[in-house]
């Protein structure tokens, strides 16, 4: 986890005198020409949380280092906003601001950071936008990497940016100061492509989770408990012995009632369960049967073990049957689902509750993870399955290894076994302190779009997803904010009604933003696509569009390869807007391509929201930390110093394309007539020669009057 610095330009204030709670806390901000300090709103989250905000955009969000009251003055002084809080207790604080897990750190509007896509290609070049006070220069900065995957710019003693990196990088870094941004770059450890830019995992206690108690609602939703379990006969007429014939007829009322609400999933689950009891019941009365017939002792043996997988498997039956009769929660249907894979193993011989593989060797118990799922997955490539299965279980079982878990879930889901599934979910749903990423991702995955073993629950898909998320996975972000957007899984048995009642757009816009702060090119292109088309409470805008698509043409390049069309509905849009403001003049191609990390990113052009005019904060690296991961409408890159303003750069470019095409026009026009001419050149060429001869002896300069010959002329 990154730590949150106050930039060098933020000054605070207390009182050492007893009884004295004050605290004056001075915060430089840079405007925009025509914005002013005056419109930002100042106030305290939480009794803990100081914000500052224009309009939807969030410029700070500090934890403090203790409760404060949430009344709050402030006042603008020049270019700075001084706040003055009252401190909840007398106490001296020793800083002003919290532990980094207190406050997230997510790049700001102006970061931009290109990856290359081709094989081999192991450039990184972050280009980070940089305010400083008067009279320090960018030269005087420090860029370095510390740890491997730590990247720190630091002016002095001052730390000002210090991001956890997605992976390992070289610890030689070169940087360049390119106007006010520091442009970083960096060699990847691998080539592998990188999903986003940090490695940011969220507070345990983040108020965007969803809670056990509202995920526990969802599933009672979704998941609607089936009858109770019927009682033997002898025990109801036990019991019928005791009751009236009132109680007798109000409760055969409410069974029929009961058994008419049934939906039809329900329905289909309690037939598929009775007819699997059925099924079970008559092949343990056959194998019992077939024992007392059977006098060879190792078919004895055969039947015998038959009978109790058959015994197990029903056991298993009744357990679940039991729990699917109370109300569904995140635990019974966790267990639930267990039972189920346990009674699935259990019918191809496995007996075990728990995966166990035996190694062979010392040489095999001293291999690592890494080198068990190396030997696995090229014993694989040779087709050698027996030898694959044995390395991967021996990396998975012993060292939970998550990219083993992940080959053998689908080798095993080939072979029609749920083994693999089994260790899959087995693995996803350890405690927090052995949390795996990749297995919970590709769990919620599977409970998204439903597979076997894997019903598509909308509950189950947020659980997995958000434990995913916890760890920082924009994958699993995305993921979240595409449930909540839809209110339901990708194949759902909810209604209308049920699905509407679990969109929420505001966790939508949350969950992207909390991808695009971690540097998510996906994520940025949704954004982009949002403002295209003006969906979800986005505006429609050309520029906040192009901004977001090249930002994320930049860092994932392929997103923008493998989305046909784009392009042409940018350039649509930009054509509606010029109609719009009655501005026809065409500019050049909406979308440029992306620049290779080895050039410079001065050519990044980019726009503010129409609606939103951005603020940057001084002294505390243009705010790039300070962005609320709930704002919906955030995101809007800044544009560099020395670039034009949108209307100037707009002519300029026009004009600049005009030219160049009348230009070649003209050129290629010239050169076709010239070269269809060809016959009439030589036709004409005695004439040409001729007329030119006049030409030289009118001015005196051909013939004997002059002493020269045309060899002379030529000399």
């Amino acid at each position: 986890m990154s730590n949150y610095f106050l930039g060098n330009g933020v000054v605070w204030v207390q009182s050492t005198e007893e009884g004295d709670t004050s605290l004056e806390v001075t915060v430089p901000v840079v405007l925009p020409a025509g914005v002013r300090t005056k419109e930002l709103t100042v106030l305290v989250k939480e009794r803990d949380v100081l914000c500052i905000k224009y309009k939807e955009s969030t410029l700070v969000q500090w934890r403090l280092y203790s409760r404060v009251s949430e009344d709050v003055e402030w006042r603008a002084v020049n270019s700075n906003v001084v706040v003055d809080l009252v401190k909840a207790e007398a106490a001296t604080w020793p800083c002003l601001l919290r532990s980094s897990w207190n406050v997230n750190y997510f790049l700001g509007n102006g970061v931009v950071w290109v990856q290359s896509t081709e094989e081999g290609d192991t450039s990184l070049e972050v280009t980070v936008p940089v305010v400083l006070p008067a009279g320090v220069r960018t030269k005087e900065l420090t860029v370095l990497v510390k740890e491997r995957d730590v990247l720190c710019i630091k002016y002095k003693e001052s730390t000002l940016v210090q991001w956890r990196l997605y992976s390992r990088v070289s610890e030689d870094v070169e940087w360049r100061a390119e106007n006010s941004n520091v442009v970083v770059d960096l060699v990847k450890a691998e080539a592998a492509t990188w999903p986003c830019l940090l490695n940011l995992p969220m507070r345990p206690d983040d108020a965007l989770l969803t809670t056990t108690a509202e995920l526990d609602v969802l599933f009672a939703k979704e998941v609607r408990p089936l009858p109770p379990v019927k009682v033997a006969p002898a025990a109801v007429e036990a019991k019928a012995d005791g009751i009236d014939e009132e109680d007798l007829d109000r409760m055969l009322e409410e069974t029929v009632q009961e058994v008419q609400e049934l939906n039809m999933y329900v329905k289909a689950e309690l037939k598929g369960m009775e007819e699997e009891e059925a099924e079970m019941k008559a092949k343990l009365q056959e194998l019992e049967e077939s024992l007392t017939t059977v006098e060879d002792e190792e078919a004895k043996e055969t039947t015998k073990k038959q009978i109790l997988l058959v015994e197990k498997m029903l056991e298993i039956h009744n357990k679940t049957r039991e729990l699917r009769s109370h109300e569904c929660t995140v635990e019974t249907f966790l267990q639930t689902q267990v039972l189920d894979l346990r009674k699935s193993r259990i019918n191809v011989g496995e007996l075990n509750e728990n995966e166990t593989e035996a190694f062979l060797n010392d040489e095999e118990r001293a291999m690592s993870a890494h080198e068990l799922f190396a030997v696995g997955v090229g014993a694989l490539q040779e087709q050698q399955i027996e030898q694959a299965l044995h390395f991967l279980r021996l990396a998975a079982v012993h060292h939970r290894h998550s990219q083993s878990i992940s080959i053998l879930f689908r080798i095993y889901s080939e072979l029609g076994s749920a083994r693999g599934a089994y260790i899959l979910l087995q693995r996803a749903k350890e405690n927090d302190d052995l949390l795996d990423v990749t297995s919970n991702l590709q769990v919620a995955e599977m409970f998204d779009r439903g597979a076997r073993h894997f019903p598509p629950i909308f509950g189950a898909a947020v659980y997995f997803y958000q434990r995913a998320a916890r760890c920082g996975s924009v994958h699993a972000m995305i993921g979240l904010a595409q449930l909540f957007l839809r209110g339901s899984t990708t194949a759902t048995t909810l209604n209308e009604e049920e699905r509407e009642a679990n969109i929420d757009k505001k966790k939508y816009h949350a969950w992207l933003e909390q991808a695009i702060g971690r540097g998510s090119g996906a994520a940025l292109f949704i954004k982009g696509c949002m403002h295209l088309r003006g969906e979800h409470g986005c505006e429609k805008s050309y520029r906040v569009a192009k901004d977001y698509l090249e930002r994320s043409g930049k860092c994932q390049p392929e997103i923008i390869k493998r989305s046909a069309g784009v392009n042409a509905a940018l350039e649509k849009l930009r054509i509606e807007e010029d109609a719009a403001s009655g501005n026809t003049t065409e500019l050049g191609s909406p979308m440029s391509p992306p620049t290779p990390p080895t050039s410079p990113s001065g050519g990044l052009t980019t726009a503010p929201q129409r609606s939103a005019p951005k603020v940057d904060v001084a002294a505390r690296l243009a705010a790039l930390d300070n962005q609320s991961p709930l704002s919906p409408v955030e995101g809007a890159a800044r544009k560099p110093a020395k670039k034009a303003t949108g209307g100037s750069h707009a002519a300029a470019s026009a004009r600049s394309r005009a030219f160049w095409e009348r230009a070649t026009v003209t050129g290629t026009a010239v050169y076709v007539v010239y070269t269809l001419a060809f016959p009439l050149r030589v036709m004409f060429l005695p004439q040409f020669y001729t007329a030119i001869q006049w030409f030289l002896d009118l001015f005196g300069f051909g013939g004997s009057s002059s002493g020269l010959d045309a060899r002379g002329l030529m000399m």
